[in-house]
């Protein structure tokens, strides 16, 4: 029996519209016709949100360009995008768009044999699959969950965009490994509009390859994965255009589809296999364009020395926030470069509404996936002096938060043992249970964000923020004494310990103090002395 799921016609993308909070569901078509009309791309997975926003920017790259700055502005000063335009393409590549097509399934490889079929809840992490962590979900491979194809399409653009590596079914003759997406480490960042007009355009950037824009390739060779004529090989890419990157097919994929007793076309099955990884000799950090990376100071052996910069889960996204503006050892994404250079042309937008996606894993174990949001005001991707008092008040949050942690370290150590020479472990252990950083980093969040908003043109912001900074530790260091001093070894611990902390405070908020200078400000300690 012939199965059809065609993702420009039927609703499959979950988006919010103005003054409805349920989300409903669109097709691809749709989506981009009455983008001006979407408030957002609106799934519950993080990966599936960006993946599905990389998909739309592929077509509308595809349709549009841009090919330099004038062309930029000509579309974003329409009310949206031409629908001609929109309609005459996905008319033309209409049968690549079918989930089920029986020659060139969308985002899969055709010909798959059917017994290497696995679950399909495979294909996300948020269901149990073979050694995948047990997260969110109760699902086994013994009783596979049936799923629609519309969650089906999702979570395999998703997977496409974030495939973890490591053992994965093979064909005859095929290594058992394989290669991670290059998202996986990164935190993929997305400007955000009024609408998912202005939110697709702000992650456009200039489609010139013969320009070296957004990186050198070859314009003649470069497609989304669904115009190519031949399947997804099993290969190391060492060479590959921008529509390819937007829309990597790192997996070779099979959905096999079934109809449910109520007449529902379902997946309970799929074939995943090793498909195309990109070369470690290729500098990802010139071709990836919204994930931003920073210069290692040691790297390993054969390691490159610029990390994508993703997310920890003790970590929020303002900590990072250096890294969404150019510096000497971090390079922002290249989406926020292109609009800095659309700012020093005359474009006008005043505030960056960030979204970052991305997961944490370890080898092929995941952690958690997540989103984080932000304001960026834009006056930081044009102004390094005030990129530089950004830096200072990070600088001073961050040696804060170790002052706390090493102060705590003494504070432990005199609590087990007073006259010295305490068990490391043991140390370790108390330092663990105190843990004042819990405290110290979560109180911050709310007031660096918004000092990350008035610092343009607050010129007391500094020392509003040094005033949370230090209620913030001292409140957290209060918590830890108190823990402790609940006899006269503790009591005796506390006692000798604060007068350090609370010294060495004062000197690591003093740079924010300009007027209060203090000759010791930048004698903040890297440990502090036991």
């Amino acid at each position: 029996m012939p199965y059809s799921f065609n993702v420009i016609d039927q609703p499959w993308i979950p988006v919010l519209v103005p003054d409805d909070p349920v989300p409903r569901m669109v097709s691809l078509r749709e989506a981009i016709m009455r983008a001006h009309e979407i408030r957002a791309i609106s799934d519950p997975s993080p990966l599936v949100t960006i993946s599905l926003h990389r998909l739309l920017l592929a077509v509308v790259h595809r349709c549009f360009g841009p090919a330099d700055a004038q062309a930029w502005a000509t579309l974003w000063a329409q009310p949206s995008f031409d629908p001609s335009v929109i309609n005459a393409y996905l008319d033309k590549w209409h049968d690549r768009f079918d989930l089920f097509d029986a020659e060139r399934p969308f985002y899969q490889t055709a010909g798959l044999p059917r017994e290497l079929a696995v679950p399909v809840s495979k294909l996300t992490f948020a269901k149990s699959s073979g050694n995948n962590a047990l997260l969110f979900d109760h699902s086994r491979d013994a009783e596979p969950e049936a799923i629609p194809a519309d969650e089906a399409a999702r979570l395999l653009v998703a997977y496409q965009a974030f495939s973890i590596g490591g053992l994965i079914t093979k064909l005859p003759g095929e290594p058992t490994g394989s290669d991670s997406s290059h998202l996986v480490k990164g935190a993929v960042v997305l400007p955000r509009g009024d609408n998912l007009f202005q939110t697709l355009m702000l992650s456009v950037v200039q489609l010139d390859g013969d320009l070296d824009a957004p990186f050198a390739f070859d314009p003649r060779t470069d497609m989304p994965a669904w115009e190519r004529d031949t399947p997804t090989p099993r290969e190391t890419a060492t060479d590959f255009g921008y529509l390819e990157l937007l829309t990597w097919q790192n997996r070779r994929v099979l959905l096999f589809p079934e109809e449910a007793p109520d007449g529902q076309v379902v997946v309970r099955f799929a074939d995943v296999l090793a498909g195309r990884a990109i070369s470690k000799d290729l500098d990802i950090r010139r071709r990836e364009t919204m994930v931003a990376y920073r210069l290692l100071a040691k790297p390993a052996k054969n390691q490159d020395p610029w990390a994508p910069i993703g997310f920890k889960p003790e970590k929020a996204l303002w900590r990072g926030s250096l890294a969404l503006v150019q510096s000497d050892d971090r390079h922002q994404p290249k989406t926020l470069t292109w609009l800095t250079g659309l700012f020093q042309q005359g474009f006008e937008y005043d505030r960056l509404h960030l979204s970052v996606y991305g997961l944490s894993s370890d080898r092929a174990n995941v952690f958690l996936w997540r989103s984080d949001h932000m304001d960026l005001p834009t006056a930081y991707l044009q102004d390094a002096e005030l990129v530089a008092e950004l830096a200072m008040g990070l600088q001073a949050a961050e040696d804060v938060g170790r002052i706390l942690k090493n102060s705590t370290g003494r504070l432990a150590a005199k609590v087990l043992e007073p006259d010295g020479n305490p068990d490391r472990g043991r140390v370790d252990a108390l330092i663990s249970a105190l843990a004042p950083e819990r405290t110290y980093w979560p109180a911050l969040d709310i007031p660096f964000r918004q000092h990350i908003l008035t610092l343009p043109g607050d010129t007391a912001a500094n020392e509003t923020l040094a005033d949370h900074i230090q209620h913030a530790a001292e409140a957290a260091w209060e918590s830890a004494c108190n823990a402790v001093a609940t006899n006269g070894r503790g009591f005796q611990a506390v006692a000798e310990s604060s007068p350090v902390f609370y010294r060495l405070l004062r000197q690591a908020v003093q740079r924010l103090r300009p007027s209060e200078p203090s000759a010791d400000t930048n004698a903040i300690p890297q440990e502090v002395p036991a």
